[in-house]
């Protein structure tokens, strides 16, 4: 599935698309779980945007070996993460209720 009308392979998993309307080139980032990234890199030069999409692999392998979501962008992302997250605490019973939490409970409004 071609995402422009010229394609670059920079990597396996990596590849730079000039999009049909755009002077800009695009880098398209596969991830192990089948997932992409799609980025701009906001530069018409080809030098320039391979190395722009070089440094959104190296950023990208950063945040997953850091147990970081790999992208942050959106909303649903960041949710899906601090969600996981909460239920693995939960699962394993090292969940705590943050303390700004427990200052607004109706019990301690009306005491």
């Amino acid at each position: 599935m071609s995402y422009g009308i010229t394609t670059v392979n920079v990597h396996k998993k990596l590849k730079l698309d000039k999009r049909q309307g755009s002077e800009n080139w695009y880098a398209r980032l596969t991830l192990d779980n089948g997932k992409r990234i799609v980025k701009s890199t906001k530069t018409d030069d080809l030098d320039e945007a391979v190395e722009r999409a070089w440094e959104l692999l190296y950023e990208t392998q950063a945040r997953i070996k850091n147990k970081l979501p790999a992208q942050t962008r959106k909303f649903k992302h960041v949710a899906e993460y601090a969600l996981k997250g909460i239920q693995d605490a939960l699962d394993n019973g090292t969940w705590q209720l943050p303390r700004t939490a427990l200052a607004r409970t109706p019990s301690s409004t009306f005491c």
